[in-house]
């Protein structure tokens, strides 16, 4: 892919500083796509596991004519955006896909290169703390925007800051596609044991070992369980924890830095 093509928000280092950052505090959310190519990979092979793998088909509302710029938050393969976007192809002018991984960007804009006719390039960004340069990026486009996000990605980030994040993003005559994990009240707790048990399902213990095989912690490391219970920060809010042991206290990244995690 010509460099070009990508927007550069979050330069590597950055991106090493923040999952270090989440790795200190024990809560990982933009950090597990950390790692390149082999974490771009395995992402691959888990989603086709994920039970939100391909969104049904939407049309525009009627407040939303013309033609249209589609902005991807986190586009994973890039197949969600491409199953979206099968009800009115002819209307998109330009994908944008926006990644803290430059790894998945790649993967993300080949797959949509060859399922759109529109131009596609993308914006190297943890769209929750890059939220306003991002905003100031977007800017510039003229025509309305579909902003996309999918998958559950919202649900990474503690909730009042991601939904604010995202209406910094959005502007007059902008949408806004939002993917939510939805359970039953009623079956609460069934609904997310079903979900604990998909997140440590093989698949993904495959996939969340990855960013920590780039620090340098290979195998020792292990999915110990998941668990669903209240967001003590969010009333109203469940959450489900992944959570990994550290049998050694320190961490050795690929560049030859060392840091404590206990």
């Amino acid at each position: 892919m010509d460099k070009s093509e990508l927007t550069i928000l979050q330069p590597g280092e950055k991106e090493q500083l923040r999952l270090v950052a989440q790795l200190k505090a024990k809560k990982v959310d933009s950090g597990q796509y950390y790692g390149g190519i082999e974490t771009a990979e395995a992402w691959k092979r888990w989603s086709e596991h994920h039970p939100l793998k391909r969104p049904p088909a939407l049309p525009l509302d009627d407040g939303m004519t013309g033609e249209i710029s589609v902005v991807d938050l986190g586009p994973g393969t890039g197949k969600p955006c491409a199953s979206v976007m099968r009800s009115f192809p002819d209307r998109v002018r330009e994908v944008i896909c926006v990644d803290t991984s430059s790894a998945m960007l790649t993967m993300a804009m080949e797959h949509l290169r060859g399922n759109t006719a529109a131009p596609v390039r993308g914006i190297v960004a943890d769209f929750l703390r890059d939220a306003r340069r991002l905003a100031a990026a977007l800017q510039a486009i003229r025509r309305p925007k579909l902003v996309l996000c999918l998958g559950n990605t919202a649900g990474n980030f503690p909730q009042r800051e991601i939904f604010a994040a995202l209406r910094c993003l959005l502007g007059d005559g902008d949408r806004l596609l939002l993917g939510l994990g939805l359970y039953q009240a009623a079956h609460a707790d069934e609904e997310l044991q079903a979900l604990g048990d998909l997140f440590s399902s093989a698949a993904n213990c495959e996939f969340g070992l990855r960013f920590l095989d780039a620090c340098g912690g290979k195998a020792d490391h292990r999915l110990t369980f998941a668990r669903a219970e209240d967001d003590p920060a969010e009333a109203g809010v469940k959450v489900v924890r992944m959570c990994y042991r550290f049998p050694r206290a320190t961490v050795h990244l690929s560049n030859g830095r060392s840091f404590t995690v206990t």
